[in-house]
This record gives structure tokens, C-alpha cells and sequence, in this order.
């Protein structure tokens, strides 16, 4: 996967998940649906079968309950259709993902700031102002990057770029994009914990990054030539979503 450590793209979060539970757990049961850490605990909550008024601040958890999917009394696309039906869910089965510092690597692995991951896809985006804190209908975006992880896990094409204009991948943005402002300018959104301050100073509008050079040289902020260039250029988001 494209991405190391603390980056956004699947090589910084993916990894594989286990869970075992001997009678109750079907041996060899494999999940396909992507889920999050913070998932474990209403799931084990669930399956410990304890009484939720009697669990302090459960109305507060933002993760989703697994035990359906890991008992194997649904399938994949069941549970996200009784996620979709619950009263008490406004999830569509969509993780967020937020890195609020920069750090320094080598260019494939400088994510955005914003990850979003729903169904196939995933969208990265980062705002034009890094001061801004709550993302709205009004923030502007400096860079975005769509890629269907179903025929590129690397994350290597993004759609955006290969296919501008396009009905479906405007559709799909302009959905995704809703689903990250549906969070954060809801009041689940936590904008207390910030970074005194930034690692380094990085552009997010260069028109290409170096492959495997390092981004930035503390030394002396000069980054390496390298052979290879990949194109993740500056979006005008609003041409390509149509709004």
C-alpha cells in the first residue's frame, strides 16, 4: 500500500484485524467490510450483552457495533443496511480519518489533512487554510485526491485528474464531501486538541512530488530530484464537482 506511519493513505491505517471467541465466532470467517478501532467497543459491549443505560456515556460513542458481522448473522452488505435503517445512527458506513500535524516522509506518503472512506472510495482533501479548524459549506479546498480502492489500492490514479468531468465521480465527491461536513460541523466534532504548532511549512499545491525523496530537509528545505514524478496537482474543486 502507498503510505508509511501517520500518513492517510491505506499503508499509514490498514491492517488486518482478528478477533477470536472460541463457540462463538465461525472459524475461518473473513469480513470484507472496512471498520475502525474505535468500533471495538460498542461491539463488545454488545456482545458482553450488558444493559447500555447502565454504561456511562454510551450515547456519546462514535463507533459502530460488529457483533452481526463477527458472529456471522449477517452479511457485509446486511449490516450496513441495518446500520442505514437504525434510528440512532446517521452513519451511511463511512470513516473519517483526520492528521492534524504535518510530518516529514517521503512524498507518496504526504497525505491530506481529511480522509474519507465510503464504500469503494476514498477521498483526500485538504483545506487551502491550514489555520481552519471547522470544515464548512464555505471552506475552499487547496488539494483532493479520489481513488477506488476496488482497482487501486495503491491509491495511484486519482479519478479526479484521469477523469474530469465525469457525472459519477462528481456525484461521488460531492457525496463524500458531504459526509466529512456532516461531522465536522456537528457538535461531535472535537476542535480542542490542536497542535501548539506545525512540524514544517508544506506546500500543498506543488504541482509534483518527488518519488521517495524526502519532502522536506530539515537541514535546509531543499528536496532531493528524483527520477520519477507522479502528478497530485492543485484541484479547483469547484469545477470538478460542479458547485
Amino acid at each position: 500500500f502507498r503510505g508509511d506511519k501517520r500518513s492517510l493513505y491505506d499503508g499509514g491505517i490498514r491492517v488486518p484485524g482478528f478477533a477470536r471467541w472460541k463457540g462463538h465466532i465461525p472459524e475461518q470467517r473473513v469480513v470484507m467490510t472496512p471498520v475502525s478501532t474505535i468500533d471495538i467497543y460498542p461491539t463488545v459491549i454488545r456482545l458482553a450483552e450488558l444493559d447500555l443505560e447502565n454504561v456511562a456515556n454510551f450515547e456519546s460513542v462514535q463507533g459502530r457495533d460488529l457483533s452481526c458481522l463477527i458472529i456471522g448473522d449477517c452479511s457485509d452488505d446486511e449490516w450496513l443496511k441495518q446500520l442505514l435503517q437504525d434510528s440512532g445512527s446517521t452513519n451511511e458506513g463511512e470513516i473519517l480519518w483526520e492528521r492534524r500535524e504535518d510530518f516529514a516522509g517521503d512524498c507518496l506518503s504526504w497525505s491530506a489533512r481529511f480522509s474519507v472512506r465510503w464504500k469503494n472510495y476514498k477521498l483526500h482533501l485538504q483545506p487551502e487554510d491550514k489555520s481552519e479548524r471547522r470544515m464548512t459549506e464555505s471552506t475552499k479546498w487547496a488539494r483532493a485526491e479520489l481513488y477506488d480502492l476496488s482497482s487501486d489500492s495503491l491509491e495511484s490514479t486519482n479519478l479526479l485528474l484521469v477523469r474530469p468531468g465525469d457525472e459519477d465521480i462528481q456525484a461521488v465527491t460531492s457525496q463524500m464531501i458531504k459526509l466529512l461536513l456532516k461531522y465536522t460541523e456537528s457538535d461531535e466534532y472535537d476542535v480542542s486538541l490542536w497542535p501548539s504548532s506545525m512540524v514544517n511549512n508544506i506546500d500543498y499545491t506543488r504541482a509534483s512530488f518527488d518519488v521517495g525523496a524526502p519532502c522536506w530537509d530539515f537541514n535546509g528545505g531543499k528536496v532531493n530530484d528524483a527520477m520519477e514524478m507522479i502528478s497530485i496537482g492543485e484541484i479547483e474543486l469547484s469545477q470538478i464537482i460542479g458547485s
